[in-house]
């Protein structure tokens, strides 16, 4: 069965106190009204632990298909491993978010820095600020791959220098170890658990992807003509005014497009390509 609320979430972005200047959250229902943006009550911006605190109050009263822009994981299958060569790869995808968590139990908020610090053991195989690690590899999951056909092209998780979504998705690891570990009566990770009627859903989102999908590949969704065009491609009825920031636009953009995309039987729920090693161990974007 559909949802009964579609919750987008623009993860990029840092900032002072954990808050992070990108981070953005959309909201819809089901039917065709505009998605809107969700203001934080003091008007500050949102913390990644405030996000996941919103999204537990709206699971615990509705089903919500929430979708979040970063990596749920690293690639895995190119090469057999997430980190090839290290005798301490994590061996699946619960194991790669408590490798994160641990490295990262002391940073509040969910900040996943610590796992990119010199003295970090699998430092070695990312790019950050100080340049390319020797173990550094320009390597993609098969769902990135299928983006990259479809004429959406996400960057490699590897690469961590600024508010890049290889930064955010340390972040995000460390949402999803909370989520399985602290409200996994409440929610399903797809692909890696299956949909529950009794339960929300966390999915994976690309905002590019959909708007490719949309037929505005490149379109400023800052300018309300094309946003609106985005979002009739997607069944949804046009915004009033433009959305302030590129960050704005893409959580309204992931509202409607999870709305748009979750219907009975849906492709989107069964793409070709998830069997296999990506569903095990890489996950999955959710349009791709």
């Amino acid at each position: 069965m559909p949802h009964n609320l579609y919750v987008g979430i623009d993860w990029s972005g840092k900032g002072g106190n954990g808050r992070a200047r990108g981070l953005q959250i959309a909201t819809c229902h089901p039917g065709a009204a505009a998605p809107t943006l969700v203001r934080h009550a003091q008007n500050w911006n949102w913390r990644r632990d405030e996000a996941l605190d919103l999204l537990s109050a709206h699971a615990a009263q509705e089903r919500v298909l929430a979708g979040l822009d970063f990596a749920f994981s690293y690639p895995f299958c190119d090469a057999g491993a997430y980190f090839p060569g290290h005798a301490a790869t994590p061996a699946g995808r619960a194991a790669l978010w408590q490798t994160v968590e641990g490295a990262c139990a002391n940073a509040p908020w969910f900040y996943g820095g610590p796992f990119l610090a010199p003295a970090s053991p699998f430092a070695a195989y990312f790019v950050t600020q100080a340049g390319a690690g020797p173990q550094y590899q320009h390597r993609f999951r098969a769902t990135e791959v299928a983006c990259a056909a479809a004429g959406a092209n996400p960057p490699c998780a590897f690469h961590c220098v600024g508010a890049q979504v290889g930064t955010g998705s340390l972040a995000g690891m460390r949402v999803l170890h909370s989520v399985s570990n602290h409200h996994a009566d409440a929610w399903s990770i797809w692909p890696f658990q299956a949909l529950e009627e009794d339960r929300s859903t966390m999915v994976e989102v690309f905002p590019t992807l959909f708007q490719v999908q949309a037929g505005l590949p490149g379109g400023d969704l800052t300018h309300l003509p094309t946003m609106n065009a985005a979002l009739a491609a997607l069944g949804s009825a046009p915004l009033a005014d433009a959305p302030a920031t590129e960050d704005e636009a893409d959580a309204l953009l992931i509202a409607a497009a999870l709305r748009h995309l979750d219907q009975p039987g849906a492709a989107a729920w069964h793409p070709p390509g998830l069997q296999g090693g990506p569903q095990e161990f890489e996950g999955w974007i959710f349009g791709a």
